[in-house]
């Protein structure tokens, strides 16, 4: 739902593999040097070369392995402690448990000073080659490294500066390199990182005569309306991650703790086997990147994110050594590791939102699966699946479709594996759901809500029969549902399905919590739709108020609730309390957005807008030009969203009546629409029509209607549904011959737009309203008065009930009818028409000079007909 989108984690770990258990081997050969001395056999045919002055000191040697034995395995024990405890949700248990595995192995190191077989050393001394580093994490050592390999810095405290500081991405590109024969596996980012371990990633994460609403909304795994739209936080300002725990992407499969196995120590012979263990760097490799990997994901689930991400790089280091350490038959044995630490880290980079750097971890975790395990392994699936969810949180057409390719072949992995494995095994079935309902979502971001409810029903269909009905996963696919069937214009299924979701996830997560001011705001959204305005915005303080005690008053969910508010307040032509709530929701998103955030740039035009229909110039110019430079620092200067706002300044420009300067802006706007969508996109009629406009005060009359009729044409080549721009142009077309005093061509036009508007906007509307009066003009210009009086009160009924019986429009069709009786002779009827249209003015405050009869002005109605008067 998260606008972000969110993860469920999975209570399976079907997607990850136990270690190896095949004995690590040596082939080293003794140096000339070496063969002079004597050598012991260890329990794993390990070859120990000792020197001459340790042959006396054997049964020592062997009474230490024993103790050693017992260490490595309190080591073990202790660790896999700890992953009980994660498993449990005990994460401080947990965290004791892996330092304090992590502290026994290093002191256990440092004891042995025992004999190691790095090629990169001929020999080495009696003295611990291995040393331990406290960082800083309680006193627990949580480093060791090779004397000739420069220590990590320890890590420090997050600071203002560092927050504020330019995030640098390190490519992950995998390249292969030959080792003795043999192809292995290196990552970029290990060997950057070797260089400086400690360095941190601090990156967080329509028309010109109508408030901009937000764009369609995003789905995620559970999926609303809201949340997104083009948001993209600073980890230094607020706390908000678009990504969700909740719900399942498919983006927590490798994130449970991860054991020991106790087959990292060769127990098929006797139990004598830690002083191998310990000569074996590959054994020392896997167990530090075990555990470091371990309490990364501890850091994480506490949200201690610097920390996560520092262990997650350590435990990579190791793993990449791991790899160097070992030949080539024990290089597979570390690669399930290191794809698992690849997943967890590309985790950690999407929660905050560097997504550019999650895709390339994760396809380092993509090349290495496909080489270690397959092309059509699980892991291979897993990870297509995670970069199917970032490609799509990416926002963007082109990755929409790369998305869908990456789900799309994730679900045939999962589906031919869930064939192989036959249909006793249900493994697969919950990845399955997941991927389906992810595909869901993009065919719902497409508009292609027949394939995304097509989706969504298979998953839902998966999902409720592995968890039942009262689960999140269920749940979450339930509101996707929803999401369907309200683009679909259900809104009574869309409506059930949406409390639906409100009923689980009020017993699940809360009263206040943030899926509840969703799941509350997408019902409001309804009955706005519905017209029921007082349900509407009853439903949206509501939203408002569980959203404001879930995340607090500074969050970009808040400012979306308060700028829907808005959007209501403007549909009911309350300006006053829709600015208001604009401006609330804007002073949230200049604390929690980045500076050129589309949403900033979309409150700031509809607070443009508002201003502009009050008829205060200056302070809509003000907001779209900020609108306006905020969009060409982020999008460049030539950008289909600069044209818009570059239409909508023009308007200002028209209706101050400065055309010249009106028309520079059009026609910029239109050279831009041209150049991104040619020739016959439907906003380069709408241009199209400003101009026409703007010819048509300039008295260019010939010109106007030429525009007119290109603009009505692009919108019938685009097959465009009739509309209100339709209609607008064509009653422009309509006032022109009018002018001109072509009543025959005028009054086709009118009856044109007459019939548009009733289709697309009712038949009580006050752009009917309009028409139909001019319409009455044209009869009374031909001397036709009957038709005329006909007209005019159809005319008068309309706007008496669209704008109110006080409304000056309303004084100005009782004049014209007013005349028309005068011209019949009957002068009660021109009474009681003149009186009433003197009451409005004089209540709205205008001149009763607007009063016009047969092209002389009237004042002595105001006197002789005072306003208690019986003909009122």
């Amino acid at each position: 739902m998260m606008n972000g989108g969110g993860a469920f984690t999975s209570s399976s770990n079907t997607d990850a593999k136990a270690p190896f258990t095949t004995p690590i081997k040596s082939n080293h050969k003794p140096s000339p040097v070496e063969s002079k001395s004597k050598t012991t056999v260890s329990p794993t045919g390990v070859m120990q070369f000792l020197p001459p002055s340790m042959t006396s000191e054997t049964t020592a040697i062997a009474t230490q392995e024993d103790k050693d034995d017992g260490r490595i395995s309190l080591v073990i024990s202790s660790h896999n402690t700890g992953v009980t405890h994660f498993q449990h949700g005990n994460y401080t248990g947990a965290m004791e448990c892996f330092r304090k595995s992590l502290k026994d192995h290093s002191l256990l190191l440092n004891r042995n000073g025992h004999v190691g077989t790095d090629k990169r050393q001929n020999h080495y001394k009696s003295a611990p080659f291995l040393k331990t580093a406290l960082l800083g994490l309680d006193g627990v050592p949580c480093e060791v490294y090779d004397m000739d390999m420069t220590p990590p810095s320890p890590p420090r405290k997050n600071t203002k500066k560092e927050e504020n500081s330019t995030t640098t991405t390190t490519s992950l590109g995998p390249t292969r390199t030959k080792q003795n024969g043999s192809s292995t596996f290196t990552s970029k980012l290990v060997k950057t990182l070797k260089m400086s371990v400690s360095k941190r990633n601090h990156h967080s994460s329509s028309s010109s005569s109508q408030v901009c609403t937000s764009s369609k909304p995003k789905p995620a795994s559970c999926t609303h309306n809201l949340a997104e739209e083009g948001t993209h936080q600073r980890q230094d300002k607020t706390q908000y991650i678009f990504q969700r725990n909740e719900y399942d992407e498919g983006m927590h499969l490798l994130s449970v703790a991860r054991p020991i196995d106790s087959t990292f120590m060769d127990n098929t012979q006797n139990k004598k086997g830690a002083t191998t263990l310990l000569c074996d760097e590959t054994n020392q490799a896997m167990i530090l990147s075990t555990i470091y990997l371990n309490i990364g994901k501890v850091h994480q689930k506490r949200n201690e994110i610097d920390d996560a991400n520092e262990m997650y790089r350590r435990a990579l280091i190791k793993a990449e050594n791991c790899s160097q350490f070992s030949m080539a038959a024990n290089t597979t044995k570390c690669c399930p590791l290191k794809i698992e630490i690849l997943h967890n880290l590309g985790q950690l980079q999407y929660y905050q939102g560097n997504h550019s750097a999650a895709i390339k971890t994760y396809h380092s975790a993509l090349t290495l699966a496909k080489k270690i395990c397959g092309e059509r392994s699980v892991h291979v699936a897993s990870t297509l699946n995670c970069l199917g969810v970032l490609r799509y949180h990416m926002s963007s057409a082109g990755e929409e479709n790369c998305a869908l390719d990456y789900f799309q072949s994730a679900l045939s992995i999962r589906r031919r594996i869930a064939l192989v494995q036959g249909e006793g095994d249900t493994s697969q079935n919950e990845h399955i759901a997941t991927t389906l309902n992810n595909i869901g979502r993009i065919h719902f971001q497409r508009g292609e809500y027949d394939e995304s409810m097509k989706a969504y029903n298979e998953a839902l269909s998966i999902r409720k029969t592995l968890f039942g009905e009262f689960h999140l996963d269920v749940a979450a696919t339930v509101f996707n549902t929803g999401q369907a069937f309200h683009q679909k214009g259900n809104y009574d299924e869309a409506l059930r399905l949406y409390k639906e979701f409100s009923i689980v996830a009020k017993a699940k997560l809360g009263l206040l919590h943030r899926d509840v001011a969703i799941v509350t705001t997408c019902i409001a959204q309804i009955h706005q739709e519905r017209k029921e305005y007082e349900e509407a915005m009853k439903l949206y303080q509501e939203a408002l108020h569980i959203g404001r005690a879930a995340l607090g008053d500074e969050h970009p969910e808040v400012a979306i609730t308060l700028n829907k508010i808005g959007n209501l307040q403007y549909e009911r032509g309350d300006l006053d309390a829709a600015i208001s709530s604009y401006r609330e929701g804007l002073k949230v998103e200049r604390v929690v957005l980045e500076p050129f955030n589309p949403n900033i740039i979309v409150t700031l035009t509809n607070i443009g807008e508002i201003h502009k229909q009050k008829e205060e110039y200056d302070d809509a110019m003000e907001n779209y030009q900020e609108a306006l430079s905020l969009q060409k620092r982020n999008l460049g200067v030539s950008h289909p969203d600069v044209a818009s706002t570059l239409n909508s300044i023009g308007s200002i420009c028209f209706q101050k009546e400065d055309y010249d300067e009106a028309l520079d802006y059009f026609q910029e706007a239109l050279r831009m629409r041209r150049e991104f969508h040619g020739d016959t996109h439907v906003d380069i009629a709408a241009t199209l029509t400003h101009i026409g406009l703007v010819l048509r005060k300039r008295n260019k009359q010939e010109m106007a209607i030429a525009v007119f009729m290109e603009s009505l044409r692009i919108r019938k080549a685009a097959h465009e549904k009739v509309n209100r721009d339709v209609a607008f142009t064509m009653y422009n077309i309509a006032m022109i011959h009018h002018q001109r005093g072509d009543y025959e061509q005028a009054m086709r036009y009118y009856n044109k737009t007459m019939r548009v508007e009733k289709h697309a906007l009712g038949e009580d509307h006050p752009d009917v309203a309009i028409t139909m009066y001019n319409i009455g003009q044209v009869h009374f210009q031909c001397g036709d008065l009957e038709e005329a009086l006909t007209s005019f009160q159809e005319a008068l009924r309309l706007e008496r009930t669209t704008l109110g019986s006080d409304h000056p429009s309303v004084a100005r069709t009782l004049n014209d009818i007013g005349n028309i009786y005068l011209r019949k002779g009957d002068i009660r009827e021109v009474m009681e028409a003149f009186t009433e249209a003197l009451r409005i003015y004089k209540r709205a405050g205008l001149s009763v000079d607007n009063l016009v009869v047969v092209g002389r002005n009237l004042y002595a109605f105001q006197t002789s007909y005072p306003e208690a008067s019986g003909a009122a």
